[in-house]
């Protein structure tokens, strides 16, 4: 895993090599979901197909629960239709913001990130001092002269597109 503290950039530890633990938890969540959800499907098809089941020599009458597998059955219906009304809502607005961002594709370049980074840093450094100072000083005092004029650094970011557009 990368120790950088100023990079931005999102890891999934779960899919890196090692983290064996990690692994496994998860996968034991993921199980016990589902375990979760199978568990009362079965339950309910064997009590309303069955009568009578005989497990491991013991017979069970299973008359008794037709009030309950009622119940669950409807509880189960009405869990399975929010959860599917709920995630038929978020699939159609990730597909419609996903529209968005294809049509203004591309919408990152990992190049012209680090120009920018880069020349920033050289304004601020340059404005300010270097890195190591400005991050570790608790209160620094800045003269008015040395404050950063509205739009200074938009106006830094469109001079860097337009040299990239000129190369």
């Amino acid at each position: 895993m990368n120790e950088n503290k100023n990079q931005s950039n999102y890891i999934d530890e779960f899919f890196e090599s090692g983290n064996l633990g990690l692994k496994i938890k998860q996968t034991f969540m993921a199980d016990f979901g589902w375990l979760g959800v199978l568990l009362p499907i079965t339950v309910v098809v064997i009590a309303s197909t069955h009568r009578y089941l005989r497990i491991f020599g013991i017979g069970l009458r299973l008359n008794s629960l037709v009030s309950f597998e009622i119940f669950l059955l409807i509880i189960l219906a009405f869990a399975f239709v929010i959860i599917g009304g709920f995630s038929l809502s978020m699939a159609i607005i990730q597909h419609e913001r996903s529209k968005h961002y294809l049509n203004n594709w591309p919408n990152f370049d990992p190049i012209k990130r680090e120009v920018v980074i880069n020349k920033m840093e050289d304004f601020a450094t340059e404005k300010y001092g270097d890195q190591q100072y400005r991050q570790s000083v608790r209160s620094l005092v800045i003269p008015k002269e040395q404050n950063i004029e509205n739009g200074t650094l938009i106006n830094l970011v469109k001079a860097i597109d337009e040299e990239g557009k000129e190369e």
